[in-house]
């Protein structure tokens, strides 16, 4: 078979796939590993002041008796204290139907624990059982206890694709060429993009990216953390596919005479965000997305995410613009199909793997509230 024959079927292979429409891949969800950092110099792991009745920042105990360790604002604290002071002259004098603590007309036991017969008025009243019903969110939670993913210091999670999705877009330039002949993936996580000519003409050219999300749960599990770090990282071999399967030297990274060459760089030279939601739709051609200049490519295979993807995850925006959209990633060739002449046969399309998400955060420290003795 001649050298342009070949030719002609692989660009078959790769427009043929655009003409037949979309190919997707769903990655099954794999979940998330995690790496705990040496702590930050003003984040360390120390036991609860006062045991496990601490109360968060911004509360105290209530104390409306020496036992009473509910945790209230201090607002809430001195009421509860002058309550306290004011409790015999709201007694009705004599006693009445429920004895010696018969409260005046107005009045209401507090019940802020049982036997806390202390008259107040019935929004007190309904005070003391909302706090009383917010107790346990209000302590301080012991590090200890605490999941290592949760615990104060500095982590590194690492997130696998959830799903993704091969996306492709391809034109011929007639009377020369027509559509392939064949409608063959060149594989399920796949960037780049393909040009060739025949006997000296144009032929066929093709586009194809790949949209990913990733798996995001145990991220979503840690209530309290600043992400510091985003990186997204995967492994970039030539895809298959670009000449008559099974022949020697099938690959997909060529020079513009059409032999193989060595892309050091890969093929990705983009990543974006795209604009819809690709999960439910299976429309064809290539997805609309938009970019971030505080993207950064560290190395061919390691892209720094960490503002974009911190904006995306917690849905705010950076002064005067927009977050980016929660779709996920988009990895493209950087190379839109109106660009390709086919005026020569450079292909440079990759296949990915181990595609990850590498997020590092920083829980602060629980810190107790403010202690205000008994009196």
């Amino acid at each position: 078979m001649s050298r342009t024959i070949r030719r002609r079927v692989a660009a078959g292979l790769l427009t043929g796939i655009a003409a037949a429409g979309v190919l997707a891949s769903l990655a099954p969800a794999a979940g998330a590993t995690h790496r705990h950092e040496s702590a930050a110099p003003d984040v360390r792991l120390v036991a609860l002041p006062y045991g496990p009745a601490t109360c968060k920042q911004g509360y105290v105990w209530r104390t409306a008796a020496p036992e009473d360790l509910v945790c209230v604002t201090p607002a809430t604290r001195q009421t509860t204290h002058e309550e306290n002071a004011l409790a015999a002259s709201r007694r009705e004098p004599g006693g009445g139907a429920w004895g010696p603590e018969t409260c005046k007309s107005g009045f209401v036991w507090r019940l802020a624990f049982p036997k806390d017969l202390v008259c107040v008025t019935p929004d007190r009243r309904d005070q003391a059982a909302a706090d009383n019903a917010k107790a346990a969110e209000r302590r301080a939670v012991d590090p200890a206890t605490l999941p290592e993913a949760q615990r104060p210091g500095r982590h590194t999670m690492v997130l696998e694709v959830e799903r993704s999705q091969v996306r492709r877009e391809g034109k011929v330039f007639p009377p020369k060429c027509t559509n392939g002949q064949a409608n063959k993936p060149i594989g399920t996580t796949v960037v780049g993009w393909s040009q060739f000519e025949a006997d000296g003409d144009p032929c066929q050219a093709g586009v194809v990216e790949t949209a990913v999300r990733f798996d995001q749960r145990a991220l979503d599990r840690i209530p309290t953390k600043v992400i510091d770090r985003a990186v997204l990282t995967y492994g970039e071999t030539a895809a298959r596919g670009c000449i008559w399967p099974g022949e020697a030297g099938d690959t997909c990274w060529r020079n513009g005479d059409g032999d193989p060459q060595t892309k050091k760089n890969g093929c990705v030279a983009k990543l974006a965000f795209p604009t819809v939601d690709w999960t439910r739709t299976t429309s064809g051609g290539l997805l609309p997305n938009t970019t971030f200049a505080q993207v950064k490519r560290v190395t061919p295979t390691e892209w720094d995410v960490s503002d974009p993807f911190r904006w995306q995850y917690t849905r705010s925006a950076p002064l005067g613009g927009s977050p980016p959209p929660p779709h996920g990633f988009l990895l493209s060739g950087g190379v839109g199909l109106h660009q390709l002449t086919a005026e020569d046969s450079t292909h440079c399309v990759s296949a990915l793997s181990r595609i990850q998400l590498h997020v590092t955060y920083t829980v602060p420290p629980e810190r107790g509230g403010e202690f205000i003795p008994p009196r």
